[in-house]
Parts: structure tokens; sequence; C-alpha cells
């Protein structure tokens, strides 16, 4: 069982969606997907190349079993992209 939720990276400043109230759950998700959009492509040499998928899914988390089983899918989800009919293999690091 891991301690706490995965966390990538330091805090930058906040950058939000045009249409997202400042502290609202969008606001946040935006702000992650800039900050790590951002540093991944400076990382791949990629400028502005797309990361993130335009929209999210929130789910409220009830219980430690339900936990379990997210981050269990998390870790395990990478392994099925060859099968997912979207992947871009191209796009992968060599």
């Amino acid at each position: 069982s891991n301690s706490g939720p995965a966390r990538a990276g330091e805090p930058d400043p906040v950058h939000r969606p045009m249409n997202a109230p400042a502290g609202s759950l969008g606001a946040i998700i935006g702000n992650v997907k800039s900050i790590t959009a951002r540093r991944i492509n400076a990382l791949r040499h990629t400028d502005g190349a797309p990361v993130w998928q335009r929209s999210y899914w929130e789910h409220i988390v009830r219980d430690s079993e339900e936990l379990e089983r997210i981050r269990s899918y998390i870790v395990s989800n990478p392994a099925l992209w060859p099968d997912d009919q979207l992947y871009m293999p191209e796009r992968e690091e060599s």
C-alpha cells in the first residue's frame, strides 16, 4: 500500500483555463496539465506538442479499498496502452 499520492515536481506559477474559476477543480487540473506538459515537452524538445487529452474524468474516492483499486489501475494501465486504438507509439521516447 502506498502512503500517499504520486507527485509530479514542484509548484510553478498558477496558470488556469480562461473559463475555470480560480481555485476550482477545473483550474487545478488545468494548472497540473499546463505545468507537466511544459516540463515533458522541455525534456522531449517538443515545444508546444500535445501531451494531455482535452478533458478529464472526476470521481470522489469513497474508501480505502477504492483508493487501492484506483492506484493499482494507475500503475498497471500503461502496460495496456499498445492495445488502445488511440495509442501512438511514435510519440514514445526511444
